[in-house]
């Protein structure tokens, strides 16, 4: 498991191996940024962004990602045969990744949408 300097992100990677068959599970963790409600106001000099609240009185949602993938081998003569399997983020639930911290009607809007589920199959054939 590898953690940033701010202890905010993780990744972790299992994997369990045998001469013919192999799997595969990669879950990045997002723990959320902390922000601040803002609002802008203009004064005299321009517009001014202003903080409402502490810095950490919001974060943004944890974000848990899992991605999985297996490998099954099969030998035929001297021909083998890999069948795999790969499903991309099948735990997620669409949520936002960034969001708007001004206070307004766009508050907490989503800016940035993770990415979509992904379910791949393919082979691949060594002779």
């Amino acid at each position: 498991m590898t953690r940033t300097i701010s202890g905010r992100a993780s990744w972790s990677t299992w994997s369990s191996a045998s001469p013919a068959d192999e799997v595969e599970a990669a879950a990045p963790a997002g723990h959320g940024t902390p922000f601040a409600r803002t609002f802008v106001r203009t004064l005299n000099y321009g517009s001014a962004t202003i903080k409402a609240e502490r810095v950490g009185s919001e974060r943004t949602p944890t974000i848990a990602l899992v991605d999985l993938r297996t490998e099954k081998t099969f030998v035929i003569g001297r021909t083998r045969v890999m069948g795999i399997f790969d499903l991309y983020k099948p735990f997620q639930h669409e949520c936002g990744a960034g969001s708007h911290h001004q206070f307004g009607p766009s508050w907490l809007r989503p800016t940035t949408i993770t990415g979509p589920r992904i379910l791949r199959i393919g082979a691949r054939l060594e002779w």
